[in-house]
């Protein structure tokens, strides 16, 4: 209404696809950054997600006024959202829970959303996929990979 683009931030991988998922396709079309973009389509074949258009240089910046735009945290800030200007910006991820996180990070709009797990779930979704060798990156990496090496998972941390 404003005239200014809408841009969700969202993780890359898994947050801004789940966005994606559930963001209204009838209020506006779905505008992604290159990096959501990229992982979007290796993820559409598994996921039903709605249409989304790359952010390139034949997208007008009159386009994006009327629609939203996702793209990754990385992204505010950079010499890439500044083209976009005027914006609004918004934030979904569970870090939005805490108190002062959408001031800290300069952000108009906060969204609680995580994709946190519990141990139970890491497990689950671990067998599922069938994998030999898991790669902890995040929270307790060095447990959870020592655990995972008991039970015969070839796991490290980064």
């Amino acid at each position: 209404k404003e005239g200014k683009t809408s841009i969700l931030f969202g993780y890359t991988l898994g947050k801004a696809q789940r966005l994606i998922k559930h963001l209204d396709t009838s209020i506006g079309q779905i505008y992604t950054h290159g990096a959501v973009e990229n992982m979007t389509n290796v993820i559409r074949p598994m996921v039903k997600l709605p249409y989304t258009t790359l952010i390139s240089a034949d997208v007008s910046i009159e386009d994006l006024k009327v629609n939203i735009v996702v793209a990754p945290p990385s992204a505010h800030g950079s010499t890439w959202i500044r083209k976009l200007v005027p914006y609004e910006t918004a934030s979904a991820s569970g870090w939005m829970s805490f108190r002062g996180a959408r001031r800290r990070r300069a952000i108009d709009k906060g969204f609680v959303l995580s994709d946190h797990c519990d141990w139970q779930g890491l497990l689950s979704a671990i067998k599922a996929t069938g994998a030999e060798k898991v790669i902890s990156t995040h929270g307790y990496t060095e447990i959870f990979s020592r655990y995972l090496r008991e039970l015969g998972y070839d796991a490290r941390t980064e």
